[in-house]
């Protein structure tokens, strides 16, 4: 059996029309199933109400009630703050012995390679920024990095 021209014509644009009309519902179904993710605050605060609003909400709080858990909540995130910056404290000083060794190692190292010339003004440099360090400490900032 012979298709006349009319014929294939007819074919190939149901076959081409198939193909957009399946490709529309796969970006649909596509998007629609994807989520995007949700922006979360990092504030406490910001955390706190959220949850404070789902208790009022799925708990049905009385008045007197959420008075109460905002206590609680603010309590928790004060003591946890409290032992999260005395944690912190106690592993910085733990550590601090290991960083100066590492830190010495490499002004040593440093030393080493360069010639004399150079030697002078590595040690010009790591005075002036230890200067700067200890400005920035009597400023409140106190960032450190590696000692050049």
């Amino acid at each position: 059996m012979k298709l006349s021209r009319l014929t294939i014509a007819l074919y190939m644009g149901i076959v081409f029309v198939s193909g957009g009309v399946l490709g529309w519902f796969g970006q649909k179904t596509y998007t629609e199933s994807t989520v995007a993710p949700k922006q979360v605050s990092k504030d406490p605060r910001e955390f706190t109400k959220r949850l404070l609003a789902e208790y009022q909400r799925r708990l049905q709080l009385t008045p007197d009630q959420v008075t109460k858990l905002t206590l609680i909540l603010d309590d928790t995130r004060a003591q946890s703050n409290v032992n999260f910056q005395a944690q912190l404290k106690e592993a910085r000083e733990k550590s601090e012995p290991e960083f100066q060794r590492i830190r010495q190692a490499q002004i040593e190292r440093v030393r080493e390679m360069l010639n004399p010339q150079q030697k002078v003004e590595y040690e010009q440099m790591r005075k002036e920024r230890e200067e700067k360090r200890q400005q920035e400490k009597k400023d409140g900032g106190g960032k450190r990095g590696p000692g050049f």
